[in-house]
């Protein structure tokens, strides 16, 4: 016989099971919509309390489907405007498999413009151990990355003075700056060391712009190395808004010891 701890027990685990299958059920009916077309592919959803009225749930289950379909990259939330549909068969995204700049690999939107600016400052303690050599000047470069005028990244990228000849990068003609930065150097790099966080600290971007005020913003460290090289010859820190950033990373089977 049961005693009523145990049935209290019993009773609370199958209320959440219900729960959890209510937003389960809500994700397959708008996935249905989705693909006979009620809610074709490069559209937009119906607003969130129109749309949890229609489907007859509350907004608080509603969210929950919603996220499912964004993590299945079925739907895309863009902050202030909605939920759009992503078209099936759209171009897939790239991954960090590769050698290649992290912010064309990692964001949804098409980047349409891009502002650079560069500046000679005196490297920190930090910077040389970062670098492990003491260099006399380190060229820092900020980079904003806008998508339809809206900045959807930023990146800043330090430079010891002694990288800048292999590098091909010449101060005297700026030009040659942003190629190399933006595609150049890949080419040239062995290898490179990422890492993955998320942070608040890029919300306001060197004092100039302000990328998505009181959010958090993914930021993937990067240090590019030539060959040859123990030390980094570039290293980056990439700033994407959270809602546009899609990491996919596809770890291989290492091989067998002898092998």
């Amino acid at each position: 016989m049961q005693d009523a701890s145990e049935k209290n027990t019993i009773d609370l685990r199958h209320l959440t099971q219900e729960k959890n299958l209510t937003y389960v059920r809500v994700y397959e009916q708008l996935l249905k919509m989705m693909l006979n077309g009620t809610f074709p592919g490069d559209s937009w959803l119906p607003s969130e309390p129109k749309l949890a009225a229609q489907l007859g749930v509350s907004r608080m289950t509603l969210r929950q489907a919603l996220e499912l379909l964004q993590e299945d990259g079925l739907i895309q939330k863009y902050h202030g405007k909605g939920n759009y549909v992503i078209r099936q068969g759209a171009k897939p995204h790239r991954s960090l498999d590769y050698l290649g700049h992290p912010v064309y690999q990692c964001c949804d939107v098409t980047i349409d413009h891009v502002e650079t600016e560069f500046r000679i400052e005196v490297p920190n303690e930090q910077n040389n151990e970062l670098f492990q050599r003491e260099s006399a000047v380190m060229i820092a470069v900020d980079r904003w990355y806008r998508s339809s005028g809206t900045i959807v990244a930023y990146t800043l990228t330090l430079v010891p003075v002694e990288a800048l000849a292999p590098l091909d990068i010449k101060l005297n003609q700026p030009a040659t700056i942003l190629p190399t930065l933006e595609s150049a150097v890949y080419t040239r790099a062995d290898h490179s060391r990422i890492s993955v966080t998320s942070t608040s600290v890029g919300n306001f971007i060197s004092g100039k712009y302000v990328m998505s005020p009181s959010k958090e913003v993914m930021l993937i460290r990067e240090d590019i190395f030539l060959p040859d090289d123990t030390a980094p010859a570039v290293c980056n820190k990439h700033y994407i808004q959270r809602e546009h950033c899609h990491i996919e990373i596809h770890p291989r089977k290492a091989a067998a010891e002898g092998e």
